[in-house]
């Protein structure tokens, strides 16, 4: 069940997602992980000119935006998405460790929730963000090594 606090919460992700985006986007594919003691928060985003998804991480280096900008701005957002999490176990909802948020320029969004806790998984952090990036974007790793991975992991998945 949704709460008003809930919906505040979307609405706020979707601002400061906005913010932290120099110029206009059309679709955002973001992934947040929320543990006891880490977190963790990377997007892509494709622009009305590009249909190329780019990763958040960049935006420093690819749109000349200052660091510690971008970082204070994403640290915003990591803390967006626990108090969004405080919320759920306020509720005495199911709480979830991850999440999968698509954000259309319309508004339009879908969120998908992960209960399983990454800490038991038996991939590392670099090995789940691949799996998610392939899943999520269609986005093979960009190394031969990383991609050979991925292939047997998929393989063995099904």
């Amino acid at each position: 069940m949704e709460t008003k606090r809930m919906e505040e919460m979307y609405r706020i992700i979707g601002q400061t997602l906005h913010e932290i985006i120099p110029g206009e986007w059309k679709k955002i594919v973001l992934y947040a992980e929320v543990l006891d003691d880490s977190s963790e928060v990377f997007f892509y985003f494709q622009t009305p000119q590009n249909d190329e998804f780019e990763y958040s991480h960049l935006i420093p280096e690819l749109y000349g935006v200052d660091e510690t900008i971008y970082t204070d701005i994403l640290f915003e957002l990591h803390d967006h998405f626990r108090s969004l999490q405080n919320e759920f176990m306020q509720q005495g909802q199911s709480v979830w460790s991850s999440l999968t948020l698509v954000l259309e320029s319309t508004g339009k969004f879908k969120i998908d929730y992960d209960y399983q806790n990454p800490v038991e998984s038996e991939l590392d952090d670099y090995q789940r963000q691949f799996v998610w990036e392939y899943r999520n974007l269609g986005k093979w790793p960009k190394s031969e090594d990383n991609q050979k991975w991925l292939e047997d992991h998929l393989k063995n998945k099904r």
